[in-house]
């Protein structure tokens, strides 16, 4: 949390280059974990 605090109270063009800069890795972490979810969810499914 302290690096989203710090992150925040930077300039505009800060932010933007830091969202650039970790989107891909958190939209890659999302997709690898995409498949799990929907087994998860699809066993929730079943068990009702």
């Amino acid at each position: 949390m302290d690096l989203i605090g710090a992150t925040g109270r930077k300039a505009g063009l800060t932010l933007r280059y830091s969202r650039v800069a970790m989107s891909p890795q958190l939209k890659r972490q999302m997709e690898e974990m995409l498949g799990y979810g929907l087994a998860i969810e699809g066993q929730a499914a079943v068990d009702v």
